[in-house]
């Protein structure tokens, strides 16, 4: 007899009679990512609307809930990462919409055309971009909350349903792009990104809510200190790179 984690229902066989719900969940490992992202981009009609709702109103708990075992009615986190990372980069390059300002005034030449080249790569890439990123930001929460129950393959997924909030928020605020420079929407975009941390925030506190109120707000801000640090690290890196394969392109 097997007790589904989803409505803690008394079943036998391979799936809940009362949900539907499969009896293996599988433990949130790497293998549950491979499996994600082969089974979720087939069904994408199948639980984006729960997961929307839940990401909008109940965030934290939610989360908290797919992790543990209540799966059947949710969208799969990489799958739904990767799938509005590509309409969002889709809308970005259909509309030349500049993710960032691409101009830096009285700079060297040369690391404009660096900044401009990694910025033509993530318009023309966001999916694959956003998927890169994913672990940075995973990396930092953790770090943050590393002595708590959660393990990083696990803080992949909490980090994938959050980013993908994220472009959410930007794909809302996308047509406020054209009553401006849609060549400069850092403006513009600024407000979602604002938004997406009070957010980020938002699912941390519901996520961690055994913990007391002042050690959860101390860890998150731990969290923000670490993703810092891990992002200048990697835009520092990234430009070496780039700047290193353009000079040795020039060479040849």
């Amino acid at each position: 007899m097997t007790i589904c984690k989803n409505c803690n229902t008394h079943f036998e066989g391979n799936f809940c009679s009362e949900c539907g719900q499969s009896a293996d969940t599988h433990e949130i490992n790497s293998h549950f990512l491979w499996y994600d992202i082969q089974q979720g981009l087939l069904n994408l009609d199948k639980g984006i609307l729960f997961t929307l709702k839940e990401l909008s109103t109940r965030p934290g708990y939610s989360i908290k809930e797919f992790i543990e075992g209540q799966r059947v009615r949710h969208f799969k986190p990489i799958s739904f990462l990767l799938v509005l990372a590509g309409i969002y980069g889709f809308v970005i390059h259909y509309f030349d919409i500049a993710l960032l300002v691409k101009e830096i005034p009285d700079a060297d030449a040369k690391k404009v055309i660096n900044v401009t080249k990694i910025l033509d790569w993530i318009s023309a890439n966001y999916a694959l971009s956003t998927l890169i990123l994913i672990p940075i930001s995973s990396l930092s929460t953790y770090w943050a909350f590393k002595k708590e129950r959660y393990n990083f393959i696990q803080h992949i997924v909490i980090n994938a349903f959050v980013a993908g909030f994220h472009i959410i928020l930007r794909l809302i605020f996308f047509p406020l792009v054209f009553l401006f420079d849609k060549k400069d929407s850092l403006g513009v975009l600024t407000i979602p990104d604002i938004i997406g941390i009070a957010y980020t925030c938002w699912v941390l506190l519901q996520l961690f809510d055994y913990l007391p109120l002042k050690s959860r707000i101390l860890k998150i801000i731990l969290s923000y200190i670490f993703l810092a640090l891990l992002y200048l690290s990697f835009v520092l890196i990234s430009g070496f790179v780039v700047g290193f394969l353009l000079a040795m392109a020039e060479h040849k």
